[in-house]
């Protein structure tokens, strides 16, 4: 059951996946509208979730997980499973082809766009840039990774070195400036340039061709919030959500902290004006907010 421990994770269909802070071996599955929870614990205490989904192939909700152990000083092993809410087991994957360091960062659910999942690697430093973006195919339980677009090092993104395949994220905090989220159906990369305060948004244009990436909108952080001004400030949180009420994708929500301050705001990506969000409810104890789409339904997570 839901505690004031847990926190939204995951969304999908209806269903709502909190994770329980405090219980790190623990997710519930929750249906807002009816009320009914559903607790599952995970195959460890130390892994992470990967994925909630549909698995439209089989007609089913599942959950993905994967468990993190060390095999000596310098090696992890990676374990993955999946759960299925009809049968209420969690099945050991068959995962063959090492991707290096797979688990998702930051705790980010998967971002389904194609039959699959997509993450940002979490990692420790330097690591293969050819290695960042961690991809699971739904239908074929296929886990492989790729490249994330070709960003510019050090925030300068009209010259200097260029990140590629053959190049590595060797600043420290990588993970926490990159992220994955979709746009009208696009699996859409969003880069954070601490030192311009900006946020740049690239567009996969065709799923097929890793290589088609388009760099299409730039978010202004000053111009959301006046703390963004301050020079002294080398490390803040954003997280992008696309996608609006009002004004469709052509908004993204943007939820930003540094340290006890947090703000969620409407960003316009044509007239690059953006509003403050009014928030109801407790405020919890995180210190950021957690924005996830869902839509209203009667599903039941017990099944």
């Amino acid at each position: 059951m839901l505690t004031h421990h847990s926190t939204l994770w995951g969304s999908c269909g209806g269903l709502l996946a909190f994770w329980r802070i405090y219980k790190r071996g623990s997710v519930c599955i929750v249906n807002p509208i009816t009320g009914e929870n559903r607790d599952i614990s995970t195959p460890s205490l130390y892994g992470y979730l990967c994925g909630f989904f549909f698995d439209r192939f089989q007609g089913r909700y599942k959950l993905l997980y994967v468990d993190v152990s060390k095999s000596n000083v310098n090696n992890y092993v990676y374990t993955y499973y999946m759960f299925d809410l009809s049968e209420s087991v969690w099945r050991k994957l068959d995962m063959t082809k090492s991707c290096l360091d797979s688990r998702p960062c930051r705790g980010y659910p998967g971002v389904i766009v194609g039959d699959a999942l997509h993450w940002i690697a979490h990692s420790s430093y330097p690591y293969p840039c050819s290695k960042m973006v961690v991809v699971f195919k739904i239908e074929t339980q296929e886990l492989y990774s790729l490249p994330h677009p070709p960003v510019a090092r050090g925030g300068n993104n009209n010259g200097g070195n260029l990140i590629s395949a053959t190049t590595t994220c060797d600043f420290p905090t990588h993970e926490s400036y990159m992220q994955l989220t979709a746009k009208d159906g696009q699996l859409c990369f969003c880069h954070t340039i601490v030192e311009e305060r900006v946020v740049d948004l690239w567009i996969l244009e065709d799923y097929e061709n890793w290589g088609s990436w388009v760099k299409k909108f730039k978010v202004n952080l000053v111009s959301i919030h006046k703390i963004f001004r301050r020079s002294d400030i080398i490390f803040f949180y954003i997280d992008l959500r696309i996608g609006s009420p009002q004004n469709g994708s052509n908004e993204i929500l943007v939820t930003w902290s540094y340290l006890s301050w947090k703000g969620l705001y409407g960003y316009h990506l044509e007239t690059h004006r953006s509003r403050q969000l009014e928030t109801t409810g407790s405020k919890g104890i995180m210190h950021y907010y957690v924005v996830l789409p869902y839509t209203k339904t009667m599903l039941s997570p017990m099944f």
